[in-house]
């Protein structure tokens, strides 16, 4: 039987997910959450855990033979067992379409194995991105030849392994985030936390040096966003903006005179496709005259199971020099009073390996220069929305 997890599955799906890490290479013997935390996600309900469960029944009576009662007398107790899971949440990244799921965890005991389970719990993560018109589903996985096998069989393209060479930097737990950003999260949280949402477009500014910078935020709304009551924030699309400072500090409405004038007046309001925004984005960067430096990418809430409430950054496109220390630092921090402590900070890269993009070379460069970032060599696995709704129909005939 498959079904969403319940409260009492906690403790189950608890330890499957303490056997999935050790069966990973580099990442400790116990994760780093908690059990109470562990559950929290779980009610939490960002991400959505699906479990397969063995039923064994047994006789509550003592005495004689419970087959050899009457139906009516007969008294039973059910033990459910966890034999697998799979965990996972939405996602948004342009280069593969826009909203998608990610796949956090998926995992089937050894001795479970060879039965299709795993098969079909990603049927329901199948059934849920056809549900909410998902383009795609995501899974990062250790580089390790039978994985890289299994999830081929499946349908999914290693995009790692060949264009666009996703690869996945991360600044893991709070203690490396204060070594390499210098930013106490819990402090942070602790100080600045509050209930309200981000809204729906923004536009801050700041000035450092002999610069002014402009920071556009448009909200990129998700399925969960689109729910009623919903209590979780959804993707930004972010814009950054260099430009030599004026004699004076800018007001707000110098701030957008500027905008347009650089940008042109679309961009006060913009809300078009994500795509085409970052199509422009690179061809601003480009065309314009040195006076001017601008970059975009994508920054979403997330999730590690093994750890809790992360932040990744994807998609980045035009002069990616802007990306520095500081302005990271910001990002965390504007996250962190909505969906802090935020315990991990990732960052989704994707250059052609042959011939890396000089704005991604800049980037890379950037995040290693201020520690010690991990790469463990995950690859990235994408099945695209033709091949969910092909593996959906094999599985239901």
């Amino acid at each position: 039987m498959i079904r969403q997890a319940k409260e009492q599955d906690c403790h189950g799906l608890y330890n499957l997910s303490i056997e999935l890490l050790r069966n990973h290479e580099n990442q400790g013997e116990n994760t780093w959450i908690s059990f109470e935390n562990f559950q929290g996600l779980i009610k939490e309900g960002f991400v959505k855990f699906y479990v397969i469960i063995e039923e064994n029944v047994e006789s509550a009576d003592g005495g004689y033979e419970f087959e050899q009662r009457p139906a009516k007398s007969r008294s039973v107790v059910v033990e459910e067992k966890a034999d697998g899971y799979v965990a996972f949440m939405d996602d948004y990244d342009v280069y593969f379409g826009g909203p998608g799921i990610l796949v956090d965890q998926f995992y089937v005991k050894e001795e479970c194995r060879g039965k299709g389970y795993g098969k079909k719990l990603l049927n329901e993560v199948y059934k849920q991105a056809l549900a909410q018109d998902a383009k795609y589903i995501k899974l990062f996985f250790q580089e390790r030849e039978d994985r890289n096998i299994i999830y081929k069989r499946l349908g999914y393209k290693n995009y790692s392994s060949s264009a666009p060479f996703h690869r996945l930097l991360e600044i893991y737990r709070p203690c490396n985030i204060r070594q390499i950003l210098g930013l106490d999260v819990f402090d942070d949280f602790n100080r600045t936390r509050k209930k309200t949402k981000h809204s729906r477009i923004q536009i801050s500014q700041y000035k450092e040096g002999d610069y002014n910078y402009i920071v556009k935020h448009l909200k990129l709304l998700s399925d969960l966003e689109n729910k009623e009551n919903c209590q979780f924030p959804s993707p930004d699309l972010v814009v950054v903006a260099k430009y030599p400072s004026e004699p004076h500090p800018p007001s707000e409405q110098s701030t957008k005179l500027y905008v347009k004038k650089l940008l042109g007046p679309e961009w006060m309001g913009v809300n078009g496709d994500p795509w085409v925004i970052q199509t422009e984005i690179s061809e601003i960067s480009k065309a314009r005259d040195s006076t001017l430096q601008i970059c975009g990418f994508v920054e979403r809430p997330s999730i590690c199971c093994w750890l809790g409430h992360k932040l990744t950054f994807s998609n980045f496109v035009g002069d990616l020099s802007l990306i520095n220390k500081d302005l990271i630092v910001g990002r965390v921090r504007y996250w962190n009073p909505e969906w802090g402590p935020i315990l991990a900070v990732d960052f989704e890269v994707s250059a052609d390996e042959g011939e890396p993009t000089a704005e991604n070379n800049v980037l890379v460069r950037t995040l290693k220069s201020l520690g010690p970032i991990d790469e463990d060599k995950w690859n990235c696995a994408i099945l695209e929305e033709k091949q969910i709704r092909s593996n959906l129909v094999k599985e239901t005939r």
